[in-house]
């Protein structure tokens, strides 16, 4: 909390968030969603819902955004509609292989299937040296910011999120 020219001590945002989390992204609604650990120990997506100034137990996201692999570093889009987050497609490599992946919302408040990023970042799905992470969305939702990492070095990257509004659903 801000005091006067200062902050205060930290403090636990919330003790029913799991023992280790991480990336989170708040919704216009004040919700959390966040990666963490599940109880096989690899990365999944959870969103817990503001209640009164507290947060509420986390759900875990369905199948249509979590899978087999590890899923982390989300982040919820401006207005609501649309989840992209981190996937990570390989482990056996050094770095680690993964991709973004962007879900919408329907207007029933279910999640569609999980979409790969890769071809409209016109990015290699296949290279084993291609991370990518952090994504973020401006606050008006035009443009979508992101790292990659392609063997040479780290890069951050922006462009519009017109790529996303192509791959929504027609409803």
């Amino acid at each position: 909390e801000r005091k006067g020219e200062g902050w205060s001590e930290p403090k636990l945002l919330s003790p029913n968030l799991p023992e280790f989390h991480w990336q989170f992204s708040l919704d216009k609604n004040g919700n959390l969603y966040f990666g963490g650990k599940s109880a096989d120990k690899k990365g999944e997506i959870y969103y817990s819902q503001s209640n009164n100034g507290a947060y509420l137990a986390p759900i875990r996201l369905p199948e249509t955004v979590n899978s087999e692999f590890s899923e982390f570093s989300p982040f919820i889009s401006p207005d609501n509609t649309y989840l992209i987050f981190v996937r990570m497609l390989e482990q056996q490599n050094s770095p680690p292989k993964t991709n973004l992946f962007v879900s919408f919302k329907d207007k029933k408040g279910n999640w569609n299937q999980a979409q790969n990023l890769s071809q409209m970042l016109k990015m290699s799905e296949k290279s084993p040296v291609e991370m990518m992470g952090a994504p973020r969305i401006t606050p008006d939702g035009k443009y979508l910011f992101f790292c990659s990492f392609n063997g040479k070095g780290h890069m951050v990257y922006w462009l519009s999120t017109i790529i996303i509004d192509k791959l929504r659903p027609k409803e």
